[in-house]
């Protein structure tokens, strides 16, 4: 099955025009199409992770106002957070909850299964927030 990129899901949503993609496209200069969507001004970056969220029928969680459990955040490694550009924060039952800006990146969820023993539960989360929250947990 081939990975779905999050311009798709926008494409989708009606949430941005194939010219938009389009333009994003030919001037991202090797940056993330979804990235540039966001600084020509056609999308903020909630609303790509609203959409997101509700394509993929998954919870979106603003940072911001959510405790982060710092037992679940160092079940995982610094250099693994940052590779996978994850963060765990939080259990549910013996699930653990990880915020992820891209959960459409199975491997990285499978990844963290193995690493932790545990059912991955994927929240959305802004890039911005989770770059932050990782900067703050991971050291």
């Amino acid at each position: 099955m081939k990975k779905r990129r999050i311009s798709e899901f926008l494409l989708d949503a009606g949430v941005i025009t194939e010219d938009q993609l389009a333009e994003a496209i030919n001037s991202s200069n090797g940056d993330k199409v979804s990235r540039k969507l966001v600084d020509l001004g056609y999308v903020s970056e909630s609303d790509i992770t609203k959409n997101l969220a509700r394509q993929l029928h998954l919870n979106y969680i603003d940072l911001a106002d959510y405790e982060i459990d710092p037992q679940a955040v160092s079940l995982i490694s610094s250099d693994q957070i940052h590779r996978y550009e994850v963060l765990p924060i939080g259990f549910e039952a013996d699930k653990l909850i990880v915020a992820m800006a891209d959960p459409t990146d199975i491997f990285a969820i499978d990844d963290l299964h193995v690493m932790t023993g545990y059912e991955i539960v994927p929240v959305v989360v802004t890039e911005s927030e989770l770059q932050n929250a990782i900067n703050k947990y991971s050291k």
